[in-house]
């Protein structure tokens, strides 16, 4: 283990899932995501992205959704929310190694965080560069 505080993507697709009990109880107006996020030009082996939406006046309940990212593809899982169309605060999570191999700690590689206009039907494609990436620092 090499001391760093890791979140699973899919745990907090299971954690958001899990308060969800229907598309009836959701005060959002959501949109599916897909597209590509790309370091330095080339796909991400390894990410996630985490995209937190508009806030609900009535409830003051935040839109949010997060994904994996596969090969420089951003995966939806199936019955998964999307988010809100408009502008999006965006964190974006690139592993060094598979963070589903639960064999072992999944490495990061570094972080990156932004806003981005989701616009429903169009694709995402999120453009990084190595020198943008926040470096992870090992807990003492």
């Amino acid at each position: 283990m090499n001391g760093l505080a890791v979140c699973r993507p899919w745990a907090a697709i299971v954690l958001l899932c899990a308060g969800c009990s229907g598309a009836a109880t959701d005060p959002f107006s959501r949109v599916s995501i897909s597209g590509t996020v790309l370091l330095d030009g080339q796909p991400i082996r390894w990410g996630s992205i985490t995209l937190k939406g508009e806030k609900n006046e009535q409830t003051q309940e935040q839109a949010f959704a997060s994904f994996a990212v596969r090969d420089g593809k951003i995966v939806e899982e199936a019955g998964a929310p999307g988010t809100t169309a408009g502008m999006n605060e965006v964190s974006v999570i690139v592993y060094e190694t598979d963070p589903s191999d639960e064999s072992r700690e999944p490495v990061i590689r570094g972080t990156w965080q932004g806003q981005l206009d989701i616009k429903a039907g169009q694709p995402l494609e999120i453009k990084m560069d190595s020198s943008s990436l926040e470096k992870p620092t090992p807990n003492r």
